[in-house]
């Protein structure tokens, strides 16, 4: 958990919310679990626990967060890297050309797609143009819409630390696709 202001948030939904303000921190997608009351902890609900903590071994891996953009082709993924991060338009959205940079960089590292709004999912079946949520899901890249970009930045960098496979990273991320 963070606790921050007298408000308490799950690590997982945690962001920054302020960079001036007191109340710096806030969970956008599913507001506190409790607060501080006259030094006393007020609950109205507790942090779901995951399945299998992970416990990497290392987190020194080149794990670049690339930001979507109105008209950029997401080069950046041709980049040499470990893994990678996207952090897409919308509920998931890319132009045709940075969906094919995302098709092909999965093909070659793990890429953890992740959406930009406070409080975005990873729509599946909403939209029908090309670079939709759709054609985002079909690349072979690993969506984790719940999460924040840079938490699953974290999370990519934790599941390399472990040595997970394809199938390890995509259930691992499997609760972060709601």
């Amino acid at each position: 958990v963070v606790v921050f202001a007298g408000e308490i948030h799950a690590a997982r939904g945690a962001r920054k919310v302020d960079s001036a303000g007191p109340a710096a921190f806030g969970s956008p997608g599913a507001g506190p679990l409790g607060r501080v009351v006259e030094g006393r902890l007020a609950l109205r609900a507790r942090p779901a626990r995951p399945e299998r903590a992970l416990a990497p071994e290392r987190l020194d891996f080149h794990v670049p967060i690339v930001v979507a953009a109105l008209g950029d082709d997401l080069e950046l993924l041709d980049a040499r890297a470990d893994g990678a991060v996207v952090a897409s338009l919308g509920g998931g959205h890319l132009s045709p050309r940075a969906l094919a940079h995302v098709r092909s960089a999965a093909q070659r590292m793990p890429v953890v797609v992740a959406v930009r709004p406070e409080r975005g999912a990873l729509l599946s079946s909403t939209y029908g143009f090309e670079g939709a949520e759709a054609d985002v899901r079909a690349t072979g890249a690993i969506p984790a819409g719940a999460l924040s970009p840079q938490a699953a930045r974290m999370k990519l960098l934790a599941c390399l630390g472990c040595g997970l496979d394809r199938d390890g990273l995509a259930g691992a991320f499997a609760n972060d696709d709601p």
